[in-house]
């Protein structure tokens, strides 16, 4: 046998300690691939192996990588992949976790879910969705409350996995153009839309000498047109917006333009209204003309 064949424990060389990026860089290929589902198999892995994305890494490094590591900190803010991304990756991996356990899982279903509990995760049955709210949409919610600086704000489900800011509207915008807004992705989509609603009448819809009343209400733009599976997801969420929003305290659903028709908001949030702890501005004027409503779609 040839001298040197075999090393000395001690001599033999080793891989080199995996760095941040090339976790994040596990992170990013699983939801890009969305194969959160399949990672405890080892085809997943052999197919991440073969993009040369890990150079000198083996398809069992790197899921052994994923599995005792990766895992157990996934929720810490070491990570540069967003938190809703590793989120999504944890619903994933402890789903599958409830049928099938492999022995060399480090952290078991319980121990997951304590982790995903106290970092916030919400887990949901099949047919529902982990969704989160975007720092945009608590941005454009407290510079609409604190700082009068939009009059409305419309969000959309980005993904499947994210309420986000779509459109703002300016402070001189009025209902109108919320409506429109509300229904420029088309007649199959859903919106919520946040408005910051003043008129110069109070409670009983007589004229006040101080001001415009002032009021915040979120609205479900749901469209009967809208597929049923879109819908459903937006109505579920909806509870993720009134959880955020805690100064709004009217909710309204329209499915087509004669709910939402500003005659109707408006007798809606007459007979909601409270008397007290009503904030009042400078008069500015409500365009209420039905030659600018727009035409359902």
């Amino acid at each position: 046998m040839a001298a040197g064949l075999f090393l000395p424990p001690n001599k033999r060389k080793r891989s080199s300690p995996y760095t941040i990026a090339e976790e994040d860089r596990i992170l990013q290929l699983i939801f890009m691939t969305k194969t959160d589902n399949a990672l405890r198999g080892n085809a997943v892995w052999q197919d991440f192996e073969k993009t040369n994305r890990f150079p000198n890494r083996t398809w069992q490094s790197l899921k052994e990588r994923f599995i005792k590591h990766i895992v157990p900190r996934i929720l810490e803010d070491r990570f540069q992949t967003p938190l809703w991304v590793r989120k999504m990756i944890l619903v994933g991996w402890t789903r599958s976790a409830q049928n099938s356990r492999p022995t060399n899982i480090t952290k078991s279903w319980e121990e997951l879910l304590q982790i995903a509990e106290e970092a916030g995760v919400t887990f949901q049955s099949d047919d529902e969705e982990c969704i989160t709210l975007s720092k945009d949409c608590k941005q454009g919610y407290e510079e609409i409350v604190q700082e009068k600086k939009h009059r409305y704000i419309v969000m959309h489900i980005k993904d499947e996995y994210e309420i986000s800011v779509e459109y703002v509207g300016a402070r001189n915008e009025d209902y109108n153009e919320f409506l429109a807004d509300l229904q420029l992705a088309g007649a199959k989509e859903c919106r919520y839309g946040l408005f910051d609603w003043e008129d110069a009448t109070d409670i009983a819809g007589t004229s006040t000498d101080t001001g415009n009343i002032h009021k915040l209400f979120l609205m479900l733009w749901c469209p009967n047109t809208a597929a049923s599976e879109t819908r459903n997801m937006y109505k579920r969420s909806m509870n993720i917006l009134k959880e955020n929003f805690k100064d709004v305290k009217d909710y309204i659903e329209a499915t087509n333009i004669s709910e939402a028709h500003f005659s109707v908001i408006k007798a809606k949030l007459q007979e909601n209204s409270a008397s007290k702890g009503t904030e009042v501005e400078a008069p500015i004027e409500i365009i209420d003309d039905d030659s600018m409503a727009v035409e359902d779609v």
